[in-house]
Formats: structure tokens, sequence, C-alpha cells
């Protein structure tokens, strides 16, 4: 792991930390957005000042949005710039979705842009490639590790530097972001005074010009032990995330399904296929939720390692996964994988020695539809 990290945050990569407090008295009161489709409950104070949400020079690309599906890499000069089409759209997760076939993933390579010089994890993009939400540990938080934002106004343009996400942050530790594809909702694992160490919390925003509202803890999924690593299937009724509750291991993968976006979540279920005795942790799936990318100890050693198991339908449980390859996994940690909504990028994290220690940057990988 790398050195600047802190005892919490290394151990929640290895699903070992354990925090204790009473019960939360949040109350939450179903305030639907129907029209975007989000989760949406009584808002609760979140004890921090206002922020704003600008950019950050990702160096992910899109074409214009002709619908042909090309993904163009870069040169290979190291900047991670990612040219990719902006026209595909998502199914309801049921099967089928943006692409019956898949060509092999490329090659991830660091994105220079986006990483600071402090640990930088976990990146989670919206569906048209405008904004790229992380969490890090570079300077000018609020401490603990913050979530950060970066923008831009055109899919052909850079990403403007990232800044920090100061509506929806604590003193505590906030991470494991997760953004919704139109950018309305935000999902986020925190370990904030009051919460029986880390859980998963919610923030709104009406549109895209406004600030989140921080809404409050995800009702019915947090439990006495640590939730974290939230994924949102595109239809909104499914929560896939990480847990150490009682299950298969020390950590696993855990899923909460309603039967519509105006219901609570029902109480969550172990990911049929995936967990083992080891640890797994923060999923992420494909669009049309026939792949899971995860991250496990199972393997040689006990260094994070991505994995992928896939299925024929979204009704059916996971195949036997296996470790994304070489490429993909090091001697030192791989982890948090993101799909992007369109199922051609693939974001990553990876810790590499540096001069000061073990580093952890955002990596970025790219597939064509056959």
């Amino acid at each position: 792991m790398g050195d600047s990290r802190n005892g919490i945050t290394q151990a929640m990569l290895h699903g070992t930390w354990k925090l204790s407090r009473g019960v939360s008295g949040t109350v939450f009161l179903l305030t639907m957005l129907a029209a975007c489709g989000r989760l949406g409950y009584e808002r609760v104070p979140s004890g921090v000042g206002d922020g704003s949400t600008s950019a950050m020079d990702s160096a992910l690309m899109r074409d214009g949005g002709d619908g042909d599906g090309a993904v163009m890499r870069d040169s290979g000069d190291g900047d991670g710039t990612v040219m990719r089409d902006s026209g595909r759209v998502m199914d309801d997760g049921g099967g089928g979705g943006p692409c019956e076939a898949w060509g092999p993933w490329s090659a991830p390579e660091r994105l220079a842009s986006v990483n600071s010089p402090s640990d930088d994890w976990r990146a989670s993009i919206t569906a048209d490639g405008l904004e790229i939400y992380l969490h890090s540990w570079r300077p000018g938080g609020m401490g603990g590790g913050d979530i950060w934002v970066a923008t831009r106004s055109d899919t052909a343009a850079p990403f403007d530097p990232a800044v920090f996400l100061a509506e929806v942050s604590s003193a505590s530790a906030e991470f494991d972001p997760f953004i919704s594809a139109d950018g309305l909702t935000l999902l986020w694992a925190s370990n904030r005074t009051g919460t029986a160490g880390a859980d998963l919390w919610i923030a709104m925003r009406a549109d895209r010009s406004r600030a989140f509202t921080l809404i409050g803890e995800v009702p019915n999924v947090n439990s006495s032990n640590n939730e974290y690593s939230p994924w949102v299937s595109p239809d909104g009724k499914r929560l896939y995330f990480t847990s150490q509750r009682p299950g298969t291991g020390g950590s696993d993968i855990w899923m909460a399904a309603r039967p519509d976006v105006s219901s609570d979540f029902d109480p969550p279920v172990q990911v049929e296929g995936v967990n083992t005795t080891f640890h797994e942790r923060a999923s992420a799936l494909s669009p049309d939720e026939r792949e899971i990318y995860f991250a496990s100890t199972r393997g040689a050693g006990s260094d994070l390692d991505i994995y992928v198991a896939t299925r024929p339908d979204r009704l059916s449980g996971f195949e036997t996964p296996t470790e994304l390859g070489p490429a993909f996994n090091t001697t030192f940690d791989d982890t948090d994988p993101f799909v992007s909504p369109d199922g051609m990028t693939l974001l990553l994290n990876r810790d590499t020695d540096t001069v000061g220690g073990r580093q952890s940057d955002v990596w970025v990988s790219t597939r064509n539809c056959l």
C-alpha cells in the first residue's frame, strides 16, 4: 500500500478495519425524483460548508457521438488519452446490453493527468464523459481522504484540475465514490461521526449545475460492520457493494434489490458465484450486468488482484471468476475496477513503487465492441 495511507484505509483495502457506534438516529422520508430514476430521501444536515463541482484534466476523450462505437487509444506517450464513442446507450440490464460481444481490454495505462503526488483511488465517470469523481489524499480536503471531482464543458477538451467536493465531505474518511450515469446521484462510503464503521451514504441534485444535497445513509443496507464500494445498476434497481458483515469470507460482495426506483432496497444478499473465504471487494459491473469485475486476495500472496466473472443473463449466478490477466495484476495491489456506462472503458487502481514509497494511481484500459 502507499505509505501515505493511514491505517484505516490500509485495513479497509484488506477488509480488517472495525469501528463501533450506537445506532444512527437518521430518519428517511421518501422524496423520489422519479423523473430521474434516482434514490431520494429526507435531507439531514451535513454539518459542512458549501462546495462547488469544478474540473480536472483526466485525459479521457470521446469522439463526436456518431454511434459507430469506435475506440481510439493514444499513441503510447503515456498520458492515458482515450478517445471513445459517446453514442452508445444502456439497456435495463435484462440481457443484450450495449454490445453482444466485446473485444479484449487494452493494456492499462496510467492516467497521468488524473493522478496527483498523493494516493488517488476509485475513479467513477458519468455517461457523457464530462465528470469524473475519485477518492484522493491530495492536500486541500478536510482530512481522512476525500472525494474530488473534475468537469469539462466538451468531450473534446481536457479536464480542468480537480476540486474538492466539499458539500458531501466531513473531517472523517470519504471514499469509494460512485456517480450515476446522469451525474445526479452520488453514493460513497464514510466513517463520519455517528456511523458504525464505514457506511454507504447518498447525495443528490436536481441538475448538474447545482451542488449536491447530502441526503444521509442509504436505508436497509448498512450494518454494524463496514460497507463500501457501491455500484448501482443503470435502471437504479440493484445496489452492489462490499460488506464485512458475516458472510463467506472477511469481506464479501453483496447486492440489494428493489422492485422500482420509488422504493427502498430490500435486505441485501451475497452475490452468487464470486465470494470465497478470502477477501472480495470493490465490484463493478458492465452495463448489462453480465460481467462483474472485483478485487480479491484469493490468489498467491496477500495482494489484491482484479478478477472477472460472467453470466448468461442478469438473473443467473456468475460462473467461476478468473484473473483479468498479467497486464492488470502485478505483485502489488490492483483494485477498484470501474466500468464506464458504455462498457468501453475500465478504470482501476494500481500500486507502484516510487522514490517516496508505494504510490496508488488511477489507470485506464479500453475495448472495442465486436
